[in-house]
């Protein structure tokens, strides 16, 4: 129980936390802001779809092009499935986060 976390896990915990809670505001928000979250759905679609063409970063880059169109539809219907889908996604990302960041914190007490 008390092992010794290695440090490169610990990194990846805490990285993995922090994005993830940064990704679950920010679908949070998308999910919310209108015009703002049609615009912001673009930059991601695109952004996605230009990270996924290297084979090692194909899922993640499908993931971010999906969020990115899920904020598209959801300013342009105006809320409906795409807005609740973003916001399951928002909530389910910052619990992760969450998760990842308290095993770092217990990764880091049991180095000490």
């Amino acid at each position: 129980m008390n092992d010794i976390v290695p440090r490169e896990t610990l990194s990846k915990q805490g990285v993995a936390g922090l994005t993830a809670v940064a990704g679950g505001i920010g679908l949070l928000v998308m999910s919310t802001a209108g015009v703002l979250g049609f615009v912001i759905g673009g930059v991601l679609t695109a952004a996605g779809l230009a990270v996924g063409l290297r084979k090692e970063d194909r899922r993640p880059g499908l993931v971010i092009a999906g969020a990115g169109a899920l904020g598209i539809l959801s300013a342009a219907i105006g809320g409906g499935f795409p807005g609740v889908a973003l916001k399951l996604a928002g909530a389910g990302l910052i619990a992760y986060g969450g998760l990842s960041i308290y095993r770092f914190f217990r990764g880091i007490k049991s180095r000490m």
